[in-house]
């Protein structure tokens, strides 16, 4: 759901890191209204998604100039000054160490909010089925 209105607003300064204060000023309401919305789901999942497209945009900015920073890179990595070598190399591999991790690290991530929303859902389920349980037994 896209926010709208002064939600919009809430979203967009705790997006931008705003305090909450700031947050409440922006939006026009209490400091109390900002807490009480921030724990409304949809409120918190219009946060995710600006956030999500925000790093998004990044990622897109980036992919466009790693081309031509791997490219730079590449031509260093043979430079005959060893230091620039090394350099280069050491820049390279310390990247790609952590891109592997962070994409590691975000699968893993969704595997367990995965398993947590199945396992809540399975509660739900079980809470539902016991209830009808004791129901039953109350009648008998």
């Amino acid at each position: 759901m896209k926010a709208t209105g002064n939600t919009a607003v809430l979203v967009a300064g705790i997006v931008a890191g705003r305090s909450l204060r700031e947050v409440a000023a922006m939006a026009g309401v209490s400091l109390s209204t900002v807490q009480r919305r921030l724990k409304d789901p949809d409120v918190i999942a219009d946060i995710k998604e600006e956030r999500s497209q925000q790093r998004q945009e990044t990622l897109g900015r980036f992919s466009q100039l790693r081309a031509s920073c791997i490219d730079r890179l590449a031509v260093l990595v043979d430079d005959a000054n060893a230091g620039i070598s090394l350099r280069a190399i050491g820049l390279i591999l310390n990247a790609t160490g952590r891109l592997d991790s962070t994409f590691d690290l975000e699968q893993r991530l969704t595997a367990l909010e995965g398993l947590f929303e199945a396992a809540a859902l399975e509660v739900d389920d079980g809470d539902e089925a016991g209830e009808d349980v004791q129901a039953v037994d109350d009648v008998g």
